[in-house]
């Protein structure tokens, strides 16, 4: 079984294929009835862009957004993991290389450029495997 992360959330465009969804992210504690005596509640306002498929969508519709957490998982790990690795492994080896650790954590920062404008250039096949489904909200995905 597949499990999934799933969000509520408003149509606010449809473009052809994609449907522009903001969504409300909050923090755990948010839903704590102390929440507003405590500075750590949290609440942030996203749009995400879903692939709407066969289905046509109105703006002001309410709908699910839902990703599977495997693929959540991959785009962490592409955003944050592998750029980690890359750094970390950069500067061990400018540092063994030079012995200067300035020019070190220069050359790791500098190795994230690079992959960060790959990333970049292959947004649209990233996108096509980190796909988000959106779904009336009717049903919960």
């Amino acid at each position: 079984m597949v499990e999934r992360v799933s969000h509520e959330g408003t149509v606010v465009k449809v473009d052809g294929n994609n449907v522009f969804v903001r969504i409300v992210q909050t923090s755990a504690c948010a839903s704590c009835s102390l929440s507003r005596h405590c500075n750590s509640a949290e609440s942030k306002e996203k749009t995400v862009v879903a692939q709407a498929g066969a289905d046509s969508f109105r703006v002001g519709e309410s709908v699910w957004v839902s990703v599977s957490s495997s693929l959540g998982h991959k785009a962490v790990s592409l955003g944050f993991g592998v750029p980690l690795v890359l750094l970390l492994a950069v500067v061990v080896a400018a540092n063994g290389l030079t012995g200067s650790e300035p020019v070190a954590a220069l050359c790791g920062v500098g190795a994230l450029i690079p992959y960060y404008i790959l990333l970049y250039v292959f947004r649209a096949r990233i996108g096509d495997v980190l796909r988000i489904t959106v779904v009336r909200k009717k049903a919960k995905v």
